[in-house]
C-alpha cells in the first residue's frame, strides 16, 4: 500500500541498516564537531561550553524529532532504539542462519 510497507514486505533488512546507519552517522558526525568547537575555541572556555552544547543540543533535537515522529508510516520501530534493536535482531537472524548454512 506505501513504499515504505514494500521496503520493509520485501528489504526489511537493507532498509533497517540504512535508517540505522544513516542516524548514527550523523549522530557521530554532529559528536565530532563538537569535540572540534570545544577544542577550537578552549582559550575562551565558557564561549567553547556553550557552542559545544549548543551542537550536541541540535543532535539530540533532530533525535528527539525522529523519535517524536516514530507513530507515523514513514518511521516504523518506535524511533532510533526501536529500530536499532530491529537492527541487532535481524543480524543476530541472518548470522546464525549463515552458521547453520555452514
Amino acid at each position: 500500500t506505501s513504499v515504505i510497507a514494500l521496503l520493509l514486505r520485501e528489504l526489511e533488512y537493507e532498509y533497517v541498516a540504512a535508517r540505522c546507519h544513516f542516524v548514527t552517522g550523523v549522530h557521530a558526525f554532529v559528536v565530532g564537531q563538537a569535540l572540534r568547537v570545544r577544542l577550537v575555541l578552549r582559550k575562551h572556555t565558557n564561549f567553547s561550553k556553550m557552542a559545544m552544547l549548543l551542537v550536541l543540543q541540535t543532535s539530540l533535537t533532530l533525535l528527539a524529532y525522529n523519535n517524536g515522529h516514530s507513530n507515523n508510516s514513514t518511521i516504523p520501530y518506535g524511533g532510533y532504539a526501536g529500530i536499532s534493536r530491529r537492527f541487532v535482531v535481524l543480524n543476530a537472524c541472518m548470522l546464525i542462519a549463515r552458521v547453520r548454512a555452514h
